[in-house]
């Protein structure tokens, strides 16, 4: 066996692996879906989504295996993450690389393999989309072209989930204070569109704001008689306590995780919490501060190759509420009015500290649209500095040519009026960077009067990225739906009810019906209507067995068709079986040659009459029919006289030519329920049954045949008269036993033919 090599970039592939969070995570219906189309589509035993690790492989998703992981230096895909190309073992037996590899000499016991390495978004190779079976076999070139287009399903995949790491990477920056500020802080806490916080140390809450009150469904004074521990999802609480006591440790300056709430209507939603401490002057612990951003959606989403589509909302901080004590009084003394404009100054440093690391843009204006506060991150975005912007109108800056007059109206309208419909709503808008780029921003907007003087504060936040990454889902999803249509079977999704919720375009190919009219109807009510009773027994099955099968025979437009159910069952977020994907095959041409096997291996070759076996299987029920209904059968047991001398003297063709018109003749002396067989040269049997007159009836039809033949039969145009000898023996006669009547009709047909032949003669009647 040869390990696979170290790839040069192995360093910084591990750590962008490791970046990705992807490595012992729960299965995800993204990749199963894809592993499941290449498991079925390539007809192999097993579709995995492999990624290497630094000693071991493991398995996103695996369709067809147990394990979840095995050691590196064995891997198939170690060795496929070296090049970009399809990497392909037609017999691993016949490899020197892996003849002797345990997973060829045991189970799994591989013998073609075929991986294409899934590349990150700067080529790096994490891994592969893998297909292997335990029979050798060769990759066809649309094989191949169907893995490499999968294998972009995964890497589109993979893509996203590093989009989304670069995005949080970038939004990791914790909150470091409390901010203090008044009049602009109190508008920062409630316009943040991400729930924040403060927490008491022993989980009470002490101020939130209205989208954390919105996102867990509770009014601010509910959710303020509660701590964080009462709708907390048990099953996560304990990770949250074992990060506040390392937070309260000093063992960390923050945490960030996802974790679960229960809402007032008992509905579980995910949620990323990122906590920091705040301290007393002294260094004692005061309170927590918690950002809350909804990521339910990102969380919950069931549909294919869905990647995250909610980016890491603002995070904020809370406000005190001791700055008003600088007010209240114009008697104070000299050093509280020093300590107030103390903190007032700490309190402006702390709102510009947590306006310049915010996760979105922020800029202000004022009542003339003149740029008053500009923001890192707006920096970062726009391309203007802070210093060249200030000061400057926003229409010159931000806004694009043909949204500025509507800009200007909007803003004289609210002076006139104090109205505006933009203000307190989440707007998409372009926007326009110092290079003239348009780019499309998410914003909302608010309004505040400090003496008198009107400004207004907007948040921004570039959806390029996000806009991007949904029309990249969409393009899998069309993709996907693409791959479904072009396979030839019917491809259907039911809910448990079932209920269509996806048809494939094979439905109109097969029975004329538009996928689209399926969605909505149940299982059974749908093509083939025929088999409606039977599709509803199915589902029923489904319940208690999620991959039972069925085969139905269905007529469609051009005849009458074999199919084969297969479902496989669609786990919702908890685990349990919220629907089914169900797979038809047309299986017409498989049950046409079973039929024709079993025909040929009943029938005699030449003659088409029933053979050896089917005599023995006819001769069987009919005595069996016999001892039911009380009635005779008989057997008589024929050859014809002198056809040595025909196949001597004429050749064998000639022979086989006398042998299918005696076939013939025999088949016209006897009754349509009679059943004639050759048992090979030129013995003949005729099955009787139903003989009302017993033996008698029998030497009737005998006589009938022995007259038939003095006409000659006709072989390549000559006509050739041969006489037959019959042996006759009834199944009473021979006490009930079908083998020795048999035997006794033999014996009877060999007493004909020392008679002199042409001429037929019956058993004796055997005693009990």
């Amino acid at each position: 066996m040869i390990a696979p090599d170290i790839p040069f970039d192995e360093a910084s592939r591990l750590l962008l692996l490791s970046s990705l969070r992807i490595l012992d995570s729960a299965p995800e219906e993204e990749f199963d879906r894809i592993t499941r189309v290449a498991r079925q589509a390539m007809n192999v035993q097993t579709a995995l989504v492999s990624l290497i690790d630094t000693d071991r492989q493991w398995f996103k998703s695996k369709i067809g295996l147990e394990a979840c992981e095995t050691p590196r230096d064995i891997s198939f895909c170690g060795h496929a993450i070296l090049s970009d190309e399809l990497f392909v073992i037609g017999d691993a037996q016949q490899d020197p690389r892996f003849f002797d590899n345990p997973l060829v000499t045991q189970a799994p016991f591989i013998r073609f393999y075929a991986g294409y390495p899934i590349k990150s978004l700067e080529g790096v190779r994490l891994g592969t989309l893998c297909v292997f079976d335990s029979r050798p076999r060769h990759l066809t070139s649309s094989e191949a072209a169907m893995l490499k287009d999968l294998g972009a399903l995964v890497e589109r995949e993979f893509a996203h989930r590093e989009t989304a790491t670069i995005a949080m990477q970038s939004h990791a920056k914790g909150l470091e204070q409390v901010l203090e500020s008044r009049t602009d802080l109190d508008v920062t806490f409630e316009q943040a569109a991400t729930g924040l916080a403060w927490v008491a140390l022993d989980g009470t809450w002490m101020r939130v704001n209205q989208p954390l009150c919105d996102f867990l469904g509770y009014t601010n004074q509910e959710l303020m008689a509660l701590t964080f521990q009462d709708i907390t999802y048990p099953d996560d609480l304990r990770i949250d306590l074992q990060s506040l006591e390392d937070l309260l440790a000093g063992l960390i300056d923050h945490y960030t995780l996802e974790k679960r709430y229960v809402r007032k209507d008992g509905q579980v939603v995910w949620a990323k919490l990122t906590v920091s401490l705040r301290h007393h002057a002294d260094g004692t612990p005061q309170h927590f501060i918690s950002v809350v951003e909804d990521i339910q959606r990102r969380k919950a989403s069931e549909s294919a190759l869905k990647n995250l589509r909610d980016t890491l909302e603002q995070r904020v901080g809370e406000r005190t509420a001791a700055l008003q004590q600088a007010n209240q009084s114009l008697s104070i003394a000299v050093n509280q009015q020093l300590e107030a404009q103390a903190q007032l100054r700490r309190s402006e440093a702390l709102h510009r500290s947590v306006l310049e690391t915010a996760a979105d843009a922020f800029i202000s204006i004022d009542a003339h649209g003149l740029i008053i506060e500009w923001n890192r991150k707006a920096e970062q975005i726009f391309g203007w500095s802070r210093a060249e912007v200030l000061g400057q109108l926003i229409e010159e800056t931000l806004i694009p040519p043909t949204y500025r007059q509507r800009h200007t109206r909007g803003l004289v309208n609210f002076l006139q009026t104090g109205q505006a419909v933009v203000l307190d709503r989440v707007l998409q808008l372009p926007a326009r960077r110092r290079d003239g780029v348009d780019v499309p921003v998410e914003m909302t907007i608010s309004h505040v009067s400090v003496d008198g003087q009107v400004r207004f504060n907007a948040f921004l936040r570039d959806v390029s990225a996000r806009q991007e990454a949904e029309a990249a889902v969409r393009r899998s999803q069309q993709e996907l739906r693409t791959i479904t249509d072009s396979l030839p079977v019917l491809v259907a999704e039911i809910d448990t009810d079932g209920v269509y919720r996806f048809a494939n375009a094979t439905w109109h190919r097969w029975y004329g019906v538009e996928p689209g009219s399926l969605i909505g109807l149940k299982f059974g009510e749908a093509p083939p209507l025929q088999h409606s009773p039977q599709l509803q027994q199915y589902l029923r099955r489904l319940h208690e067995n999620p991959y039972a099968t069925l085969e139905v025979q269905t007529l469609q437009e051009d005849g009458e068709h074999w199919e084969h159910y297969d479902a496989v069952p669609r786990p919702n977020a908890d685990g349990k079986v919220g629907g089914y994907y169900v797979m038809v095959q047309d299986i017409t041409a498989r049950k046409e040659l079973e039929h024709s096997l079993s025909r040929q291996a009943m029938e005699d070759a030449l003659t088409g009459l029933s053979n050896r076996r089917g005599f023995e299987q006819h001769w069987h029920r009919a005595t069996e029919r016999a001892k039911r209904v009380g009635k005779e059968c008989a057997l008589l047991y024929l050859d014809l006289d002198g056809f040595k001398g025909v196949n001597d003297t004429h050749g064998h063709d000639v022979g086989d030519a006398v042998l299918i018109a005696f076939a013939a003749r025999l088949t016209q002396c006897i009754r349509q329920s009679d059943i004639p067989a050759r048992l090979g040269g030129d013995e003949f049997v005729v099955v009787l049954e139903f003989l009302s007159q017993g033996m008698a009836d029998a030497e009737n039809v005998a006589r009938k045949i022995i007259d038939a033949m003095r006409e000659p039969l006709m072989a390549y145009d000559q006509a050739l008269t041969l006489s037959t000898s019959i042996g006759i023996a009834s199944f009473q006669s021979c006490g009930q036993d079908a083998r020795m009547c048999v035997n006794m009709a033999d014996e009877a047909l060999y007493t004909a033919k020392r008679a002199g032949k042409n001429r037929y003669a019956s058993a004796p009647i055997v005693n009990p």
